[in-house]
């Protein structure tokens, strides 16, 4: 029997002319044949035939295919060409896409739709793998570097920092400011002069001389990103100095003779010069690492002392080995050759730390846990200091996600002051990063902070990309808990390019998970719709099932802000009974009733409406749960006020602000206000509602936040225009007017406002407007008949069109 139940998902292609497009495959053909549009023109012609019941403004074509405003519309002029290009047209032909002078562009070809019946993407993807009873993660060995980004729900979808390293070809380019790498050098995928059974020395060797150099101090580029980096030697340098900022890099060429291996290895600067070294041996890790040593040397670095274990030969190869598999993302495959070790290899301590490392990203926390507790007991704190601050950064990770955030702490405490006289760039920036998710764990935003700047120079040093844009992106969601959406976008943006570039596919999910919530905040549906249609049809790319999640529920609640409420049913059902299958839930399922229990009120389904919530407030408890908490709160007070329990809605709204008032977050007491206000104004108390309801306005006016703003008119613009309070309605709905182009509740408040003042005219645009963005959202019937008289008079009123 399957662990989830699926539901069947219905999707629309399109017919026209000899044409045919399906845009959940994302095919366009002509009869029958494939065609292969761009990305964006693919995008501009299912755009303009799914909305072609009416004309489409230019910003909103802008938004809906770019997914930002900075787009001239001569860019868009030049799209709109190649689609009708590829529709068979000159380009300047008007057949099937018309051009609307000054406004945008219209759909008027005749299409057919054809109903095609599917398993839901939300369904699907919920599904762990077939093969496994948990899900495989991949590429703990950069895991152990980087961490977790947060483990806070908000953020769940970079829990699983490259779980799978998929890499993607890309040629972007560009400078980052986040890298000061300039004393760091970058160690090349060796070229390798040996027949194909040594392929695993290309890239397990390579990390083998970065260790060697990393050990004697020098700062060193993680080899997980120059593997990223690297399409082909011929480019290799030029990619890795781009991305990473690095001046030098280190060109390895292995050489087999007979029985013997020559290792040169020849640093090159961006001035030209060049330093070569080159040492002989029977054994391909020897030779490697003789000839790191005399590199060092030639840099006037001491020759780090190897631990004893490391000496022996044959570990030396195991464990490259197991790099080379952990770089081509064979997980499975690198377990296997470190569990084939001899027996009197198998206490080497770093053998152990690579199995347990194996064993948490394959979800095996306890037992991870334990080898690592055992092997924590056995390194001296004064004999192995970096050694045990890097087992001590482990058991931190395994803390985060087993939900021990001051276990954590102290984990990552004592890494930091066994560090502070130690030259390990890499595991100082673990320590600080993963001390910075314990503290925001903790709902301590400000330390948290210090820590990600903190690790943010520590990965600076050795031009860690990959952890700087993680570091970047932690840093926008302390933005968004400070409720700076407009600061955290450009912040995302950046992660999300550098993601891209590097191929990592798993943060990149994250970022755009993140990128729609910003968008939503900023009442700016159509861009995160834009996001959202993007990079849904890639989420089958990804292992880890809770970074799926993260980017579902933020899919699905902009399905629901863009009034496509079917397919956000289906997302948020999928969802929950994908959350409460899991044998062990985290926080971010709880976050995901709350989110359904607002969808299914704003649908009529008040009943379980207010069983959802009342669930998700008793299982959001940790201080960063906060938001959604509050959300099912409010959600809990409406539910109950809708289903007539007052006494039990009143209630729950003392609970509601007695908690608001201690909590200190602004969503929190925003939303409190709300329920108070509601429930006074239900009681009769209208003074009490009226003061209520201003507090609330002032609080979110200061915030700047859109989406708050517009939370708190619709709760207080039909009060007072219930009340016939009309100045103030127009000053209130006047706040908001300006989002009534993209955002359906403003569009509303306004359509109400001038049906209200009997404005006719003004009404109808307004009403067209709402409607242009209502989606499967029905209008309610008290606005859609016309206003009956001229109204009063009343100067100063906002412009339909702002």
């Amino acid at each position: 029997m399957e662990r989830y139940p699926l539901k069947a998902m219905q999707h629309t292609a399109y017919s026209f002319s000899d044409f045919r497009i399906d845009l959940a495959r994302r095919e366009l053909d002509r009869a029958g044949e494939l065609l292969a549009p761009s990305v964006k023109v693919f995008d501009c012609i299912a755009y303009l035939i799914e909305h072609r019941d009416r004309a489409v403004g230019r910003d909103e074509l802008i938004a809906a295919v770019w997914g930002r405003a900075e787009v001239t519309y001569a860019m868009l002029g030049q799209l709109v060409i190649k689609a009708r290009r590829i529709l068979g047209g000159s380009g300047d032909d008007q057949d099937m896409i018309r051009t609307l002078p000054r406004f945008g562009y219209r759909w008027v070809g005749d299409v057919a739709e054809d109903t095609i019946v599917i398993e839901s993407e939300a369904a699907r993807t919920m599904r762990p793998p077939v093969s496994s009873p948990r899900p495989r993660f991949r590429n703990f060995e950069r895991f152990r570097r980087v961490l977790p980004v947060l483990l806070v729900p908000m953020v769940a979808a970079v829990i699983a920092l490259a779980v799978q390293h998929v890499r993607s070809p890309s040629t972007v380019r560009i400078p980052d400011p986040l890298v000061q790498a300039s004393e760091a050098m970058a160690v090349l995928p060796i070229e390798v002069q040996a027949d194909g059974s040594w392929s695993w020395v290309r890239l397990g060797v390579m990390d083998l001389i970065a260790e060697r150099l990393r050990g004697a101090g020098q700062p060193v580029v993680p080899s997980e990103n120059v593997v990223a980096l690297v399409r082909d030697l011929a480019h290799a340098a030029e990619a890795v100095r781009d991305a990473t900022g690095v001046r030098q890099v280190v060109v390895v060429n292995a050489t087999l003779v007979e029985t013997e291996w020559t290792v040169r290895l020849t640093l090159t600067s961006m001035q030209g010069t060049e330093r070569t070294v080159e040492a002989h041996a029977d054994e391909v890790t020897i030779a490697a690492q003789n000839a790191a040593d005399k590199l060092l040397a030639t840099l006037g670095r001491p020759v780090p002392q190897s631990p004893d274990e490391l000496s022996s030969r044959p570990l030396a190869e195991l464990l490259a080995r197991a790099r080379s598999a952990l770089f081509n993302n064979e997980l499975e495959a690198a377990q296997r050759i470190l569990e084939s070790a001899p027996t009197e290899l198998q206490r080497s301590p770093e053998l152990r730390r690579r199995l347990a490392q194996a064993e948490y990203r394959s979800g095996r926390l306890g037992a991870a846990n334990e080898r690592l507790e055992v092997l924590l007991d056995e390194i001296g704190t004064e004999s192995h200091p970096r050694r045990r601050a890097g087992v001590l950064n482990d058991l931190g990770v395994i803390a985060l996600y087993s939900d021990r955030p001051d276990l954590a702490k102290r984990r990552f405490n004592e890494s930091l002051t066994l560090l502070a006289n130690e030259s390990d760039p890499v595991e100082l920036g673990r320590a600080h990063t993963g001390r910075g998710i314990a503290y925001a764990l903790g709902g301590d935003y400000d330390h948290a902070g210090a820590e990600f700047a903190r690790a943010r120079v520590a990965y600076g040093i050795v031009g860690d990309a990959v952890a700087l844009a993680t570091i970047e992106m932690n840093e926008a969601v302390l933005e968004i808990r400070y409720d700076r959406y407009a600061a955290a976008q450009p912040m995302l943006e950046r992660a999300a390019t550098r993601f891209e570039q590097l191929g990592s596919r798993h943060e990149l999910f994250g970022a755009n998970a993140l990128k729609m919530r910003v968008e939503l905040a900023l009442l700016a549906p159509a861009r995160a719709y834009a996001i959202g249609v993007h990079w849904l049809p890639h989420l089958g790319e990804l292992q880890s099932p809770r970074v799926k999640r993260s980017f579902l529920l933020e899919w699905a609640r902009t399905l629901a802000a863009s009034g496509r409420m079917a397919e956000a049913r289906m997302t948020f059902d999928a969802l929950t009974q994908g959350s409460e299958s899991d044998e062990d839930p985290s926080n971010f399922s709880f976050e995901v009733w709350s989110e359904h229990a607002l969808f299914d009120f704003t649908e009529g389904r008040v009943d379980s409406a207010s069983a959802m919530s009342k669930r998700a407030i008793e299982r959001l408890t940790l201080p960063d749960d906060v938001p959604a908490r509050a959300l099912a709160w409010l959600t809990v007070v409406r539910a109950l006020t809708g289903l007539g329990r007052d006494a039990e809605a009143a209630s729950e709204t003392q609970r509601f602000s007695e908690w608001a008032r201690t909590s200190g977050v602004t969503i929190a007491r925003l939303h409190a206000t709300l329920a108070e206000a509601e429930r006074a104004d239900r009681e009769g108390r209208r003074e009490m509602a009226r003061q209520s309801e201003e507090t609330a306005l002032r609080e979110a006016l200061q915030t700047g936040v859109p989406a708050y703003i517009a939370e708190v008119a619709d709760s207080y613009a039909p009060r007072l225009l219930a009340w016939r309070e009309l100045d103030r309605a127009v000053t209130v709905i006047g706040s908001v007017s300006r989002y009534a182009a993209n955002d359906y509740r403003c569009a509303l408040l306004v359509a109400r406002l001038y049906h209200a003042l009997g404005r006719h005219g003004d009404w109808q645009t307004a009403l067209q407007q709402a409607r242009a963005l209502a989606g499967e959202r029905a209008i309610p019937a008290e606005i859609v008949s016309p206003p009956t008289d001229n109204g009063p008079r009343i100067a100063g009123i906002v412009s339909p069109t702002h």
